[in-house]
């Protein structure tokens, strides 16, 4: 992913980001081109160099049926994205030489794949996985409240799916690069909005808001 060095996240905030935005797209070279899967991960900080990322796919998926340990993957987290209209530019009053743009906060993630159908793996993957889910919640739910067969026989339709993580880019793309004017009047319109990504594209826009 190509990132100017304005729009560079470093590494911590990118383990931040994948923990409050766990759905990840796991894109993989298949038998008849790129396949993807839109799935949640666990991260996993401390296992491995970079760390770990976990998660899982039905079997019937061509991603579980075809996958080789080892390979290769990239996993896309897309936290936030949104269309900037220049019609918030006050340059546009200025001299009109502003232009549409869209704004993003990406991470994304590589490594190598392996996968397994062992069941204690996959038990203590879908118990960690709630649990990160269910944080905050009341009541919270548990895999543990659903009858135990009714569980195992759906631990058989999937496979677990683990990214040794080699590399990490992430980029917050939202206007830090335009005048003062400019970018406050975008950071102002972000937080009208009651959507938790606008509200975290406003807060990197934020940072760089002169005080």
């Amino acid at each position: 992913m190509y990132v100017p060095p304005q729009f560079v996240i470093d590494d911590d905030e990118c383990f931040s980001l994948i923990d409050r935005f766990p759905l990840g797209a796991l894109v993989t070279q298949g038998a008849d081109g790129f396949v993807a899967s839109h799935i949640p991960f666990v991260l996993h900080r401390g296992a491995g160099n970079k760390g770990l990322l976990r998660g899982h796919v039905a079997r019937a998926n061509a991603q579980g049926r075809e996958g080789i340990d080892g390979s290769s993957a990239l996993v896309i987290f897309q936290p936030a994205s949104a269309y900037v209209t220049p019609s918030l530019y006050p340059a546009k009053r200025d001299h009109g030489k502003v232009v549409p743009t869209w704004n993003y906060v990406a991470v994304h993630v590589s490594g190598t794949l392996t996968f397994t159908s062992d069941e204690a793996w996959l038990a203590a993957h879908l118990d960690h996985l709630t649990r990160h889910m269910e944080a905050g919640r009341e009541p919270e739910w548990a895999v543990s409240d659903a009858p135990e067969p009714y569980i195992t026989q759906l631990k058989r339709v999937i496979i677990g799916v683990e990214l040794t993580i080699s590399a990490i880019t992430g980029a917050a793309k939202v206007v830090q690069h335009r005048s003062e004017g400019d970018k406050r009047a975008v950071h102002d319109d972000l937080m009208k909005s009651a959507d938790r990504g606008d509200r975290l594209m406003a807060g990197y826009l934020a940072r760089a808001l002169r005080p």
